[in-house]
């Protein structure tokens, strides 16, 4: 029942996952399983934490036959959550354990989803004409035919050809009960509705979306939710949404933050407060660069031009270094600083009694916001930075 439906009881999915020490006595199909239901419940990282320790558990006992839809699971959750890079890699990875162990459907599906992946990050539409091959992935991958449909939606928005993929995704979002993986694209269909000047009709779908899904739905769609109605706003009547997206908990959901910033950068823009929506804007195109999201970075590139950034810092999506305090936290800045002066995630979690992990998620967050990828760079940026 879990796997079939959650969306629609998200948290008593979330509820009933086992915690650290009852995993280790799962069998690897039970950790695949529980792993499909997080995802499905809003919970990726911990379907990403359930594959992960599938795949330690497979290579420890030389479980190779598991080994590809492991693998293949960890890429749909990291499809899901937007990190499109690290989705390509889990699929390559699934491709490259099948090549000696027959397994055609892994393959198969491994293949399309890899190649889907690309279409999103590159925005190229992706065109799938063997129904054959087809139906094989389907035996890995039952949804198959929704994520092709929801990613060729997707890919065309990314394309720029807003109204294909508005009119590809509306026609999903249309019957959510039959193709639940559009749910997770409700903010590609809300960009296209806003450049195609079908805000009202896709404000309305929203609204009845919200009626079916009911009171309880998963945190990541209703962050989407949220990110969808900022960016239908419009000029006038945008800044409370905004503010409303923002105070949600966005710490896992990455992808909607870059987009939430990047609709809050044009929005600002047209505004016409050009310094607050260049910060804004390069905070969006680090995230994506970091996810893989190319097409995404080009776009922000073109609203950065528009808003007075000169052509020698378009490209970088990295903040100025004088202006990282203003980006970050009073808790990030001071987190973020130590570990660009060499403390581990360990060290500075006893500093604010917080546990490695949490550390950890910060500065995933703090990395794309400062347009950097290593502590090194940390150090750099922050060097005159005080610590609190």
């Amino acid at each position: 029942m879990a796997t079939a439906m959650p969306l629609r009881r998200p948290s008593a999915v979330i509820e009933r996952l086992p915690d650290a020490l009852e995993r280790d006595a799962l069998p690897v199909r039970d950790l695949e399983r529980l792993g499909e239901a997080a995802l499905l419940a809003g919970a990726p990282l911990q379907a990403l934490d359930l594959h992960r320790q599938a795949e330690r558990r497979c290579r420890f006992h030389d479980l190779d036959d598991r080994m590809p839809g492991v693998l293949l699971r960890q890429g749909l959750a990291h499809l899901v959550t937007g990190e499109w890079k690290q989705a390509e890699l889990a699929f390559r990875r699934c491709g490259e354990s099948t090549e000696e162990r027959g397994h055609d459907h892994h393959t198969t599906a491994a293949g399309l989803l890899e190649q889907l992946t690309r279409g999103l990050r590159t925005g190229t539409v992706v065109s799938w004409d063997d129904p054959r091959a087809l139906d094989v992935a389907r035996r890995s991958v039952a949804s198959m035919d929704d994520i092709v449909a929801v990613s060729t939606g997707w890919a065309q928005v990314e394309s720029g050809d807003f109204a294909a993929g508005y009119a590809t995704l509306a026609r999903l979002l249309a019957a959510p009960a039959r193709c639940t993986a559009a749910l997770f694209a409700l903010v590609p269909f809300a960009e296209a509705a806003d450049a195609v000047n079908a805000a009202d009709e896709a404000r309305a779908r929203l609204r009845q979306l919200e009626r079916e899904l009911g009171p309880e739905h998963a945190p990541i769609v209703s962050v989407g939710l949220a990110v969808a109605q900022a960016v239908l706003a419009g000029d006038q009547h945008g800044e409370p949404l905004y503010e409303r997206a923002f105070a949600m908990d966005l710490s896992h959901h990455h992808f909607l933050e870059a987009s939430l910033r990047l609709a809050h950068g044009r929005w600002l823009r047209r505004r016409r407060e050009f310094s607050d929506s260049r910060v804004t804007l390069r905070q969006a195109a680090a995230a994506f660069a970091m996810m893989g999201a190319k097409a995404r970075v080009t776009r922000i590139t073109e609203e950065l031009r528009a808003s007075g950034e000169s052509a020698g810092t378009v490209t970088s999506g990295a903040p100025r270094p004088a202006a990282a305090g203003g980006l970050l936290s009073a808790q990030e800045l001071r987190i973020a600083t130590l570990a660009g002066r060499g403390l581990s995630n360990r060290q500075i979690g006893a500093e604010f009694g917080l546990s490695p992990r949490t550390i950890g998620s910060y500065l995933y967050r703090v990395f794309p916001r400062l347009g950097v990828t290593t502590r090194a760079q940390l150090a750099t940026v922050l060097r005159n930075e005080p610590v609190g």
